[in-house]
């Protein structure tokens, strides 16, 4: 992910199909954590009204170290780093936070690590 802007990620999901109509009804704060960089993921009415490489706390926070990042968005992801879920079962990846906020909207997180993962490859 360091090497993806997230301009470019909010520019793809807001453009994307699948991700708009997973996100439709949220309102949410997410925090990325890639090794000790954080990411701020705002959305609002479903969609992506900012995503900055900065300080701060949200409800649901997704953390890793730098090179589970890396595993997670390769082109094709060895076992386990398929899907973020099976990532934080059993690899370096962990879910935080509230629960009610994170499930109704997994599958458009799920789409997002899609998109960065296509944007990766062409990066």
């Amino acid at each position: 992910m360091t090497a993806l802007h997230p301009s470019r990620i909010r520019e793809a999901a807001n453009a994307d199909p699948e991700f708009t109509l997973a996100a439709r009804f949220w309102d949410g704060r997410v925090r990325f954590d890639v090794g000790g960089e954080p990411y701020l993921l705002a959305v609002d009415g479903g969609r992506i009204s900012s995503f900055e490489q900065e300080e701060g706390e949200a409800p649901i926070r997704i953390s890793a170290p730098a090179a589970e990042w890396d595993e997670l968005l390769k082109p094709v992801p060895r076992p386990f780093y398929q899907d973020l879920m099976a990532a934080a079962s059993r690899q370096g990846f962990t879910i935080e936070g509230e629960e009610n906020g994170f499930r109704p909207y997994y599958p458009a997180i799920r789409r997002l690590i899609d998109i960065m993962r296509d944007l990766a490859r062409e990066a």
